[in-house]
């Protein structure tokens, strides 16, 4: 990958002129540098602008406003902050046009935002902020995603504003073409479910991520949810560190659910019980839709908030791919007794060394016995840490794949190196 080459005395109009005109093949970052926006980037590759602070967002801003055919041809919009409330403070006037090649905004923060003044969600909503003018003139946007390395507070009484408040996000009309939301918390302090809420009534809406999401640590979720319609939501994605109450909130709503993914990740104390996969969530309105499930996690325990049991799987008349960690069963041989008949793919996570003893010897009657178990079962995917697959020699390895060979099965082995 090449470096950012700086050119430091073009103006902005001959600089695009010139990006339109390099090899986009040799050049992947182009950098710009001058008196007042020192640090524009645009990567050709995916065509985005990032702007990296308050001032460089109100001087872009107002030029875009006054020549909008400056973001011609410009999809991707990064608005990278140090604080979280810094780009709140910046305010502007001008006619709004539409930005319709903009289709994906990224906001970033590199944290802050704790001690905000007074009123500054009132400011927040106010027409007259920048960040809500370059918002109204982006017309086409489809995907929106929200990074922060820690939790603010701010976020969250953003979040709780949009749940108890019908403007300006949920029915802008910037947002009427949102069909992705991705938010990244990557933090000790949960973000609530309920600030998923929100975008899970917004009718074009399909795909939900949220890394980081869950309840307060030591309390309970302080915003309550409110109550929405179904959501048009079938693909979510959902990581967290300490559990998730209220995620049957989430999914009760999706009745057309085609794929879910949860990782709860190594918190929580190792809690399973024989057949019982304990997910605080419900997918009785997706067995006749869900294709996809992935659970990725370590570490299962029964909050309150809804258990699954294995043999509930066996009714999913859609599913195709199961990814299930290991531990959640006495043997594979076990877990083959509750697969539908419609899966394809079964992937497999072991994360220690003492969940691998007898796993080949208990897949081998899942492929001796495919016809009975699972017919359409056409790849075998086990994924562990390297001291996991210590237990295995390489002589088993190459066994076990002929013999999924000769049962037609493709057999894929990943290493995880974290």
């Amino acid at each position: 990958m090449a470096r950012p080459v700086a050119l430091s005395t073009l103006p902005l109009e001959i600089f695009y002129a010139v990006a339109e005109r390099l090899d986009k093949k040799d050049l992947f970052h182009l950098g710009y540098a001058c008196r007042d926006l020192h640090s524009l980037c645009i990567p050709l590759l995916y065509r985005r602008l990032c702007v990296s602070n308050a001032e460089q967002l109100q001087q872009l801003v107002q030029r875009l406003l006054q020549n909008p055919t400056l973001a011609a041809g410009v999809h991707s919009l990064e608005l990278k902050a140090a604080d979280n409330d810094e780009f709140l403070n910046v305010r502007g006037s001008g006619p709004v046009h539409n930005f319709g090649s903009i289709y994906d905004v990224i906001l970033t923060s590199s944290g802050g935002g704790e001690n905000l003044p007074t009123g500054w969600i009132q400011d927040m909503v106010g027409n007259e902020t920048v960040l809500l003018l370059l918002f109204a003139a982006i017309s086409n946007l489809q995907s929106l995603h929200i990074q922060l390395p820690r939790h603010s507070q701010m976020l969250t009484d953003l979040f709780h504003l949009i749940s108890i408040s019908a403007t300006p996000f949920d029915s802008h009309p910037t947002f009427q073409r949102l069909s992705s939301v991705a938010f990244d918390c990557r933090s000790n302090g949960m973000l609530p479910v309920s600030a998923l809420l929100p975008f899970f009534s917004m009718s074009a809406v399909t795909t939900v991520k949220g890394r980081g999401i869950g309840e307060y640590v030591g309390g309970e979720d302080k915003y309550a949810a409110p109550e929405i319609p179904t959501s048009s939501v079938t693909n979510l994605e959902l990581t967290s560190s300490f559990g998730m109450r209220g995620m049957s909130t989430l999914t009760s709503r999706c009745k057309n659910l085609k794929s879910f993914k949860y990782n709860q990740g190594s918190w929580i104390k190792l809690m399973s019980f024989g057949d019982r996969l304990l997910i605080p969530c419900s997918f009785d309105s997706a067995k006749d839709t869900l294709e996809h499930l992935w659970i990725e996690y370590e570490a299962f325990c029964d909050d309150g908030h809804g258990v699954i049991s294995l043999d509930s799987f066996s009714s999913f008349t859609t599913l195709k791919t199961f990814h299930v960690a290991t531990s959640i069963v006495l043997s594979v041989g076990q877990l083959t007794n509750f697969l539908p008949p419609s899966l394809e793919k079964l992937g497999l996570l072991s994360m220690e060394k003492e969940q691998l003893p007898g796993l080949l010897e208990s897949i081998e009657p899942l492929l001796d016995g495919r016809e009975i178990f699972v017919p359409r079962l056409d790849c075998l995917f086990l994924q562990g840490r390297p001291y996991a697959f210590d237990y295995f020699s390489s002589r088993n390895i190459l066994d076990f794949r002929k013999c999924c060979h000769d049962a037609r099965i493709d057999f894929q082995v990943e290493v995880m190196n974290f």
